[in-house]
C-alpha cells in the first residue's frame, strides 16, 4: 500500500475476471506462517492487515 502504483496494479489484477475465485488469502497466510518453522518458530499468525482488494484501482489516473 506504500507504493500507489503497485497497490493499484495488484487490485487491478485481483479484479480481472477469474482471478478472485482462485485466491484464498486465509489459506495463503496460514500456509506461510505455519509451514515455515524457521521463519516463524512461534507459529503465530497475525490477524491483519485487512486489505480491500475490491476498492477501485483507478489505474487510468496514475502517472507513469
Amino acid at each position: 500500500m506504500d507504493y500507489a502504483n503497485l497497490w493499484s496494479y495488484t487490485r487491478e489484477l485481483y479484479q480481472w475476471p477469474g482471478v478472485r475465485e482462485t485466491v484464498n488469502f486465509g489459506h495463503i497466510k496460514r500456509h506461510y506462517y505455519l509451514s515455515h518453522e524457521s521463519i516463524n518458530p512461534t507459529r503465530i499468525v497475525p490477524l491483519g492487515p485487512a486489505l480491500d482488494f475490491d476498492m477501485p484501482h483507478a489505474r487510468d489516473t496514475l502517472s507513469l
